[in-house]
């Protein structure tokens, strides 16, 4: 992503790591989990296209504030985020 997803739930929560947030995303299979209320995208009716159906091996945003990595355990498989 480019990164507005991470800032929008970053000024939204009280969770202070940026990849905390990549990880939460993960654990809540949604890549923007704040759209259409808080970020800005066309309103879908009959399929979310945020939503993630297949786990990426490596998830990683731009632009952010600084460079951090994590291997997130899934219950089957490791990701790199």
């Amino acid at each position: 992503t480019l990164g507005q997803n991470l800032d929008d739930i970053d000024l939204q929560s009280t969770i202070d790591s940026r990849v905390q947030i990549l990880e939460n995303c993960l654990k809540w299979s949604a890549i923007a989990p704040t759209c259409p209320d808080t970020l800005s995208c066309y309103p879908y009716v009959k399929k979310d296209p945020f939503i993630i159906t297949d786990t990426p091996h490596v998830f990683f945003p731009g632009n952010q504030p600084k460079f951090e990595t994590r291997v997130f355990q899934g219950m089957i498989i490791s990701y790199l985020l």
